[in-house]
């Protein structure tokens, strides 16, 4: 398999619907069909197995649908997501769920070779946004269609929404698909601390840092905004400060 290529599973209760998808896919060399699953159970099994960059995934099945499917993977793990469904009334949960597209059954192979392309463009830009940034590294960030281009000591603070990071920059916010925890192995710790679950400060956008009876720091920041320590991360907090 080529570094170009993409590793694809085909979720699907009809036999023929699976086939049929296989067939169409063969015409696009850059994706790799390991496997098929025909439920939920299997399906999830294959995931863990395969690991694979996309799930061509079908929203109801025998056992559980593909939302309930869906929120029992990790969203680190989680592939790209084609939805693949006869059903019209789903697509407004499925892109709730970060789905890539949304494939209505019937469909032909033109609008299959749209939604691959998109998912690919997708892959690559995930694999762009995964790469390091360390010092002198810039984020690349998803903006709709885009890729954004971010200086992390652009970036005021970090904070997780749901499965993505919300990058707070003067006059504006992005999304960053990725964890907190991987985030903060990757940025200077002499510049960005964690100081909860959900959030990292840059020191260097800090105004001032006030302590509390309680123990806790607040951080107000350059252009607004007020962030709190928690316990958890107390002592991290007073070893950045040097308190």
């Amino acid at each position: 398999m080529s570094a170009a290529s993409y590793r694809a599973l085909i979720v699907d209760d009809e036999r023929t619907a699976r086939s049929g998808l296989r067939a169409m896919l063969a015409a696009h060399p850059d994706i790799i069909v390991v496997g098929e699953a025909s439920n939920g159970v299997q399906a999830a099994t294959a995931i863990e197995l395969h690991r694979p960059d996309l799930v061509f995934l079908d929203i109801q099945m025998p056992d559980r649908d593909a939302f309930e499917l869906l929120a029992d993977v990790p969203p680190e793990r989680r592939p790209a997501i084609v939805f693949v469904t006869a059903h019209r009334q789903h697509a407004l949960q499925a892109f709730g769920m970060s789905a890539v597209d949304y494939l209505l059954k019937p469909f032909n192979r033109d609008r299959l070779a749209a939604a691959v392309r998109r998912t690919v463009r997708f892959l690559r830009g995930a694999a762009v946004e995964s790469a390091g940034v360390g010092a002198g590294k810039r984020l690349v960030v998803r903006d709709g269609e885009r890729l954004v281009f971010v200086d992390p000591a652009d970036v005021r603070w970090f904070e997780v929404y749901g499965n993505y990071l919300r990058l707070a920059l003067a006059g504006r916010q992005l999304l960053l698909r990725e964890t907190l925890g991987a985030l903060a192995t990757r940025l200077d710790a002499g510049t960005f601390i964690r100081i909860s679950r959900s959030v990292i400060v840059n020191l260097q956008q800090v105004e001032t840092v006030r302590r509390r009876h309680s123990g806790q720091f607040e951080f107000r920041m350059h252009g607004g905004g007020v962030l709190h320590s928690s316990r958890r991360y107390r002592r991290d907090v007073r070893i950045a400060l040097g308190r």
